[in-house]
């Protein structure tokens, strides 16, 4: 009788392993991590050794971390390494750096993380170099942390001439209208309850009350890149992406610069008729 009652409480114990077992190997992915910024500022230290590559460095105790601050006087604040984790993090741009936000740290696999990152360029700033640091629960040796960093022009008059994935980066979204130059006689003038959104395909424009589009400005039309010519108002061309609209195969809007956050829409209009006609779009 004592060799079934044991029997059958090894048995409901098994069961119970292989339950929990099953249960911890279906985790569902991606899961939030939150984190805290770790900052040097206030100290007479400051971060030296950084390689600038874009790449997260995880730093696991004391030891590592001292090759990468160096002090004049005083301490920095301390870190619990047998409870968390520092992410380090540096690069450097060819233009000058607004601000750097980051966005979120996901783990997407039992070893794996992304972190989101977004840093916006400002043609006015001589800050090229950047680094960035948080705190997070405790990570072994085997996780990897890989960055995912999005580059987005806020002041750069040449955005024309930034590589396709800031051009996409920066555009993307929805738009207030407040101004529009039709060109001619018609002139240019401000608007009001007109907007634009731009998504990775999909380029249209609407009135806010009903949510019609304008078509006497443009039709919402799927749109793909190209790489060509385009043209302002004759003053001035520019090599440059272009969205092509997919429908006609004609070229629609190009995007030569972004001022302090207003973007510059213009109408690439190779045959010169609608030439002169431009957008500036405002963050919602």
């Amino acid at each position: 009788m004592k060799t079934k009652i044991l029997f059958i409480i090894s048995f409901f114990l098994l069961f119970i392993v292989v339950f929990v077992s099953c249960k911890k190997i279906n985790t569902d992915y991606p899961i939030e991590i939150f984190f805290d910024d770790y900052s040097l500022d206030g100290t007479k230290c400051q971060w030296t050794n950084l390689p600038y590559n874009d790449k997260v460095i995880v730093i696991n105790s004391n030891e590592e971390l001292e090759k990468y601050i160096d002090c004049t006087d005083g301490n920095y604040t301390a870190i619990d390494f047998e409870k968390s984790t520092l992410l380090l993090i540096s690069g450097v741009n060819q233009t000058g750096i607004y601000d750097i936000t980051p966005s979120q740290l996901m783990q997407i696999s039992l070893n794996n993380y992304k972190f989101d990152f977004r840093i916006r360029l400002d043609d006015n700033s001589k800050k090229k170099e950047w680094n960035y640091a948080i705190t997070i629960n405790k990570l072994n040796e085997k996780k990897f942390v890989e960055l995912n960093l999005t580059t987005i022009a806020y002041n750069v008059r040449n955005l024309w001439a930034q590589p396709l994935e800031v051009i996409q980066a920066t555009i993307l979204g929805k738009w207030k209208i407040p101004y529009v130059d039709l060109g001619g006689v018609m002139g240019g003038a401000y608007i009001d309850d007109t907007f634009a959104e731009i998504t990775e395909n999909n380029f249209f424009m609407f009135e806010n009350e009903n949510g019609h589009l304008v078509p006497f400005y443009t039709d919402s039309f799927y749109y793909k890149w190209d790489f060509k010519q385009a043209y302002d108002n004759g003053n001035q061309t520019y090599i440059t992406y272009v969205l092509m609209n997919i429908e006609n195969n004609k070229p629609a809007y190009y995007f030569p610069q972004i001022n302090n956050g207003i973007l510059y829409v213009w109408l690439d209009s190779p045959d010169g008729l609608l030439r002169y006609r431009y957008f500036r779009f405002a963050r919602t």
